[in-house]
């Protein structure tokens, strides 16, 4: 076949082309109209771990608290390891008294998308729920929970918390 057969196809066609194509935009466009939007939280975590003598009490010298923050950086792993933890994620759930939309364990694990630099002690959690009450809830049940694990030496700060509401735009889903 030639690219004339072709065209000549094509031609025969149209008709049921255009309207494939026309359904399929206003089906799109409909899905993104009444799409209920998502809420984005996201929050950052810095891990200090203080010092237990000041230089001026040491009879060495303490590298300006190096390996205070590389304790520090080490941790934050920790605290990786636990919000990738199911048991942990069902119990920040339960804390803010909302229910997961999935039991599975494979859903819980994947709820929070974690970041953080190899040599800092923060770490950036972020994640999605269907409304904005549901997000700042479960953000202050992380938190809480989250403060409960960490022990004495080391201290968390939770800075920049932003929750949004992302309705979906309705040009590229069409």
């Amino acid at each position: 076949m030639e690219l004339r057969d072709y065209l000549k196809i094509i031609r025969k066609r149209i008709a049921l082309l255009v309207l494939v194509t026309l359904l399929a935009g206003i089906f799109s466009f409909g899905w993104a109209y009444y799409k209920k939007p998502v809420s984005s939280a996201s929050f950052s975590i810095t891990l200090t771990k203080e010092s237990e003598q000041t230089q001026k009490a040491a009879d060495f010298y303490q590298y300006d608290s190096f390996y205070n923050l590389q304790a520090a950086s080490l941790f934050v792993n920790n605290i990786k390891g636990w919000l990738r933890s199911p048991a942990v994620v069902a119990e920040i759930y339960q804390k803010s008294g909302l229910e997961p939309v999935s039991r599975d364990n494979a859903s819980l694990v994947r709820f929070f998308r974690l970041n953080h630099e190899p040599a800092s002690a923060v770490l950036e959690v972020s994640f999605q729920e269907r409304d904005n009450e549901a997000a700042q809830k479960l953000t202050k049940a992380t938190q809480d929970v989250l403060a409960e694990k960490v022990a004495s030496p080391f201290q968390l700060d939770f800075i920049e918390e932003n929750i949004s509401a992302n309705k979906p735009n309705l040009t590229n889903n069409t």
